[in-house]
Formats: C-alpha cells, sequence, structure tokens
C-alpha cells in the first residue's frame, strides 16, 4: 500500500502571494458592516449624551471603525456638530469619535468603573 504524505505534499506550491491572500480572507470573515441606525434610537443616543455631558458621567461608547466595533470609555468633553465628533477624555488621552459611527453609548456608575486596557 502507498504512504500518502497527506497535506505536506502540497504545501510547498504555495507562494508569498497565496498566503497574503489567505491571510486577507481570513480577516475579511471577521468584517462587520457598519450597522443603520434609526431615527428614534438616534434621538435615545442624543439624549443619553446630553445627560452624560450635563453630569459629568463616564460612558462607554460602542463605535464602528475600520469595519470592527470598538468601545471607548471617558467622560464626553465636548460634542461638535459642526465637524460631526464627539470629543471623549478616556483616561487622560483625548479621543475624537464620529458621531455617525455611534451604535451605543451607556453610562456608567461609579461604582461600576473599572478601567478597560
Amino acid at each position: 500500500m502507498i504512504q500518502d504524505r497527506g497535506r505536506l505534499k502540497w504545501s510547498s506550491f504555495t507562494l508569498p502571494e497565496h498566503k497574503k491572500m489567505i491571510a486577507k480572507m481570513y480577516e475579511a470573515e471577521h468584517d462587520v458592516k457598519q450597522p443603520v441606525i434609526d431615527e428614534q434610537r438616534l434621538e435615545e443616543l442624543q439624549a443619553a449624551t446630553v445627560h452624560a455631558m450635563s453630569k459629568n458621567r463616564t460612558v462607554r461608547i460602542t463605535y464602528h471603525e475600520n469595519k470592527r466595533f470598538k468601545e471607548a470609555v471617558g467622560t464626553i468633553a465636548k460634542v461638535d456638530q459642526l465637524t460631526g465628533m464627539i470629543h471623549l477624555d478616556a483616561a487622560g488621552r483625548p479621543l475624537r469619535i464620529p458621531l455617525l459611527a455611534i451604535t451605543d453609548l451607556q453610562t456608567i456608575e461609579d461604582s461600576m468603573l473599572f478601567i478597560i486596557d
């Protein structure tokens, strides 16, 4: 009976271009499309933003960037309607998040506050 090498037999035929293409393909599998936020949800996000700014509360913002969801924790320093950006003070680091990229905004109570690295 003939002993076959299985996958090892074909592994030498992959070119560097193929490896790059396969890596891009695996990465593209995890891409997430930006969800469409309806008008009611936009009003809820706006109300939460105004409340957090008026009470100077710490917030957790979930937003869409580069085909991924990201989270930021901090206090809202400013909402710039002209440029469409929220300026967030995230643990001493200024962060600008586009208003249209925000998918969720939650106020964090002081007792629930923890640092995300």
